[in-house]
C-alpha cells in the first residue's frame, strides 16, 4: 500500500510509531503504529483537517460509541483520541482481516454456513450489546466485521463506528423519529425502511445483520448491481427471503420473519433471534461448540488459521492538542 500523511517511522504524540498504512477509507487513512510506552502494536485512525472534511465529525462520533461497549466483548479495545493541528485521530486494538476481505481467502470465496452461523452468534452479541449503550450502528456489514489476533484470533469485532447514532436519550426515552431523514449506510444491505428515506431503528441493523450473514455464505446478494434507493427498496419488499437462504436450515428464515414484524422503535427479541441461530447449528448437527448466552458466547475454531493477516526518515510529530476528547486509559476486555 502507497505511503499515508505520515511518512513511516515518524512519531506521533511522542508515543506512537507508525510502520504502516493499513487502510484508506472517504474520509481518513488507518496505520499500524508501535506504542513506545507499552511495545505493543495498535491501529490509528487519521483523519485529515488540511481541507474541510466530514471525516473529523464521523471520527468523534467513533471514539464516542467505542467508549459506551468498552468492556464488552466482540469491540476493540479503545486506547486515545485525539485533536493536533492538522489531524484527529483514535488509538485502538490492532485488528485481522474484515470478513468482506477475509471471505476472499476461502474456497469459492465464501464461508460455510456452519462458519457463518457460528460468526453469526458472536456478530448479533455485538450489535445487542451496541444497542444497550444506546447506539445504533447504521452500517451493518461483512467489512465492519474483523477477526481479532494472537490469543483474540478466534474473535469476531464489530468495527467502524462513524456512523453510529443514539436512538435514546440519556433519560432512557427513545428518540423522536423523524418524517424524512438522508440515506446512512450501505445500500446493499439496508433495509427497505432505510431505503425509503425513514429513520432506522434497532430492527434495522438486525436486517442487514441478516443480509450480511447471507453474503458471507454466498458468492453475493441478488441486489448487488441495483444501485438506485426506491427500486432496491421495492425489490427488497416484495422478495421472497426464503430463497436467499438456500444452503441454510428453513428456521434460519426466523430471524428476518421477527424484524419484518417489528415497527421501527420496537425493541428486538435478542434471545429469539439468537435461539434460532442456535437452533440452526443443531440442526446441521455441528456440536464442536459449546453454546451459551449473554457473556458467555463462545468463540469460533474457524478463523484461527487467518490471525496472522492484520488489517492492513525519523520524523517526531508534537502533539499540538487543540481539545482532548478525553485522557488515555485501557479496558480490558472479559
Amino acid at each position: 500500500m502507497t505511503e499515508g500523511i505520515l511518512p513511516k517511522n515518524s512519531v506521533v504524540c511522542d508515543r506512537w510509531q507508525i510502520e504502516e498504512k493499513i487502510g484508506k477509507g472517504g474520509f481518513g487513512e488507518v496505520y499500524r503504529c508501535k506504542d513506545c510506552h507499552t511495545n505493543k502494536s495498535v491501529a490509528l485512525k487519521l483523519v485529515s483537517k488540511i481541507t474541510a472534511n466530514p471525516g473529523i465529525h464521523h471520527l468523534n462520533n467513533e471514539a464516542k460509541a467505542l467508549r459506551a461497549v468498552q468492556g464488552k466483548k466482540f469491540f476493540t479495545r479503545y486506547y486515545s483520541y485525539r485533536r493536533v493541528l492538522l489531524f484527529d485521530f483514535l488509538v485502538m486494538e490492532l485488528l485481522g482481516l474484515n470478513l468482506r476481505e477475509l471471505k476472499k481467502t476461502y474456497p469459492n470465496k465464501k464461508f460455510s454456513v456452519d462458519a457463518t452461523l457460528s460468526m453469526g452468534r458472536m456478530m448479533l452479541k455485538s450489535v445487542e450489546w451496541l444497542h444497550d449503550a444506546g447506539y445504533l450502528h447504521r452500517d451493518i456489514k461483512p467489512s465492519n466485521f474483523a477477526i481479532g489476533v494472537e490469543e483474540r484470533a478466534r474473535r469476531v469485532y464489530l468495527i467502524d463506528f462513524g456512523l453510529a447514532k443514539r436512538y435514546v436519550y440519556d433519560s432512557g426515552e427513545l428518540c423522536s423519529l423523524r418524517n424524512k431523514t438522508s440515506f446512512k449506510g450501505t445500500s446493499r444491505y439496508a433495509s427497505a425502511n432505510v431505503l425509503h428515506g425513514k429513520d432506522p431503528g434497532r430492527r434495522d441493523d438486525l436486517i442487514s445483520l441478516f443480509y450480511t450473514l447471507v453474503e458471507l455464505s454466498s458468492p453475493k446478494l441478488p441486489w448487488k448491481k441495483i444501485s438506485g434507493h426506491k427500486e432496491l427498496a421495492i425489490m427488497k419488499e416484495s422478495y421472497d427471503h426464503s430463497t436467499l437462504i438456500a444452503g441454510f436450515p428453513s428456521t434460519f428464515l426466523q430471524f428476518f420473519e421477527h424484524l419484518n414484524l417489528l415497527d421501527t422503535l420496537e425493541k428486538p427479541d435478542y434471545g429469539l433471534l439468537l435461539s434460532t441461530l442456535e437452533t440452526c447449528l443443531r440442526e446441521r448437527a455441528l456440536n464442536t461448540f459449546d453454546v451459551e448466552t449473554n457473556d458467555n458466547i463462545q468463540e469460533t475454531d474457524y478463523l484461527s488459521d487467518h490471525s496472522s493477516q492484520t488489517m492492513s526518515s525519523e520524523t517526531t510529530i508534537t502533539c499540538e492538542i487543540t481539545s482532548a476528547y478525553d485522557k488515555d486509559f485501557e479496558v480490558g476486555i472479559n
